[in-house]
């Protein structure tokens, strides 16, 4: 017999979500809202990682952390995941609103944020797609690069605006 959620009892990317709907909708409303905790998704790999989280204790196997959006909701929540869209929806109009500025000035630049807007774009169906975002400190890194390139930039602009008013 096959068990209900795949081969080993593991989660696919949709029954990831429809799961964690499955045990936060009925009855808990402060775990819908603000998760378990970061890091409650993740799982023991291998080696000495010696994982002590509520998907080691309680959903052993069942990787319910198998998407970034999936280890968010157990992690921070309903409020945490809409906090992350938020960020990558702020930095894709920031870069925007950059590419915008520089297409007259600088055509290299107003490419550079154009391209940056692509980046974001596919880094947020990368939430859907892999835990990356979640669990992997190297894909972290590269996010906060490029979101911090985007808020040195536009605070130049900002500096740059104001200097010229003067």
């Amino acid at each position: 017999m096959t068990p209900p959620y795949g081969e080993y009892n593991e989660l696919s990317r949709r029954t990831t979500l429809t799961f964690w709907a499955k045990e936060h909708l009925p009855g808990n409303p402060v775990h819908f809202f603000i998760g378990h905790g970061p890091g409650a998704s993740r799982v023991q790999e291998s080696g000495l990682d010696l994982a002590d989280t509520l998907a080691e204790k309680q959903y052993g196997g069942m990787k319910i952390g198998g998407t970034a959006v999936s280890a968010l909701l157990w992690g921070t929540g309903v409020i945490g995941l809409v906090a992350v869209l938020g960020l990558f929806f702020a930095a894709f109009r920031a870069a925007g609103h950059l590419s915008h500025f520089y297409q007259e000035e600088d055509r290299n630049l107003s490419g550079l944020f154009d391209g940056l807007r692509a980046s974001i774009i596919v880094l947020t169906l990368s939430l859907a797609h892999k835990d990356f975002f979640a669990h992997h400190i190297p894909f972290q890194t590269l996010v906060l690069l490029i979101f911090s390139f985007i808020v040195i930039s536009q605070r130049q602009i900002g500096s740059l605006q104001a200097y010229s008013r003067q």
